[in-house]
């Protein structure tokens, strides 16, 4: 169960979520052998009750091994305002093993707990799930929405991450999250 903060880029009003059952390593996509069961919600404003995402109009979504699985495209009953905080909520089910991304951008409020019976909290959301991540967050690898703003991709080493920054201190870049050299210069 995972508690990841994230900064609006746009206006958002609908938004989609992905999700991934391989992690890559050493220059190799890896397949866990097994497929993942999500959940996800969103929250906002913080501290409200989160809305819940659903995967071809269910609860809970599976992805098979070596695949990634999106939400179904969530209308939010308030707009997230460009440059606000909000919320994402996942809880997974992964049979050989919890995937997780140990390279992300460690914003204080990030949360994570991990366990063989980690209840799935997305429908209740809370600031208080697990402990404090050092950069262990959750197989998210899109929220997707529609803008009109120009949209970049960055690809690099350790230096375009802004790893100097990760998981050693829990930082907030630029102000919007933002780490490494490039992304924090846009």
């Amino acid at each position: 169960m995972w508690r990841s903060l994230h900064y609006a880029r746009d206006n958002i009003s609908a938004v989609q979520l992905g999700y991934a059952n391989w992690w890559y390593a050493s220059q190799t996509e890896n397949l866990p052998g097994t497929a993942a069961t999500f959940a996800a919600s969103i929250e906002y404003p913080l501290g409200s009750t989160p809305q819940q995402f659903l995967f071809a109009g269910a609860a809970t979504g599976s992805a098979a091994d070596g695949a990634t699985i999106l939400t179904d495209l969530l209308t939010l009953t308030a707009q997230i305002p460009a440059g606000s905080q909000f919320a994402v909520y996942t809880w997974a089910d992964m049979q050989n093993g919890i995937i997780y991304n140990t390279t992300g951008a460690a914003i204080t409020g990030d949360r994570g707990v991990f366990g063989v019976t980690t209840p799935n909290l997305t429908a209740t959301g809370g600031a208080a799930i697990g402990s404090a991540s050092t950069g262990a967050l959750s197989p998210l690898v899109a929220i997707l929405g529609d803008t009109k703003r120009p949209t970049v991709a960055l690809v690099g080493d350790s230096i375009q991450l802004g790893a100097v920054n990760l998981v050693t201190t829990q930082v907030v870049g630029n102000g919007l999250g933002d780490q490494g050299l490039t992304a924090r210069s846009i």
